[in-house]
């Protein structure tokens, strides 16, 4: 309610002032830079539960030497070759995410090395 009653606010103040225009532009412009920002997304952290239950977070692009079964969220990165490519999960990995983020577009060496069960997850595809 409290975000309503500023949006009128604002809204009259720029109507009343004769600003409406400027005001709905710079709106519409702080709107695209985070979207822009949004789907142009290059990294992002992992988050995964240590040995001893502790949820981290982490920017590092290779995890396999890690005692972890469990990745809460999958970090990602952009590769020397443009792509943006998954980190790299530990060796004890047993449980992920169900979907991978959308921005990723290469999982080379997602699991080398892993030795344990993984659980199967979907990449969601969107159209180009």
């Amino acid at each position: 309610m409290k975000t309503l009653l500023t949006a009128v606010s604002l809204l009259t103040f720029a109507t009343t002032t004769g600003n409406l225009a400027s005001f709905l532009n710079s709106t519409i412009q702080k709107n695209n830079i985070t979207t822009n920002y949004i789907q142009n997304k290059t990294q992002q952290d992992t988050i995964y539960i240590d040995k001893d239950g502790k949820q981290i977070t982490t920017s590092e692009k290779d995890l396999s030497k890690i005692n972890s079964k469990e990745i809460i969220q999958i970090g990602f990165y952009k590769n020397i070759l443009g792509e943006i490519q998954v980190v790299r999960m530990p060796r004890t990995i047993e449980k992920v995410p169900d979907k991978l983020p959308p921005e990723i577009t290469s999982l080379k060496n997602m699991f080398t090395g892993a030795t344990s069960s993984i659980k199967t997850f979907q990449h969601e595809i969107l159209p180009i």
